[in-house]
């Protein structure tokens, strides 16, 4: 499947937003009333994430508003800092962080 680039950033948004939350992707899955399986195809854009299952990750995880993030980006570069900042490399500027983020 080809996904616009927001929609291939929602799998992995949602992945570490589950985890944020404490949920192992079974549980989430079960929360949701679906299977480990097609949760996980959501999380790697294997499947698109519908409103049906939009409403029920807002009734089980409360607010879900940074999944849809419009500046992509910013969105991640938080992430991809804390991220190389374990690595060892927290001399990573915020310029050069955007910049991989976007990329």
């Amino acid at each position: 499947m080809n996904y616009s680039a927001p929609q291939r950033q929602l799998g992995l948004r949602l992945l570490r937003l589950r985890e944020q939350r404490g949920y192992s992707q079974a549980e989430l899955a079960r929360a949701l009333g679906l299977s480990a399986s097609y949760l996980n195809q959501i999380e790697r854009n294997k499947r698109p994430l519908t409103p049906a299952v939009q409403k029920k990750l807002g009734e089980v995880l409360g607010d879900v508003s940074t999944l849809f993030d419009d500046d992509e980006p910013a969105a991640l570069q938080e992430s991809l800092g804390e991220t190389l900042r374990d690595l060892g490399l927290a001399d990573v500027s915020a310029t050069e962080l955007r910049a991989l983020a976007g990329n």
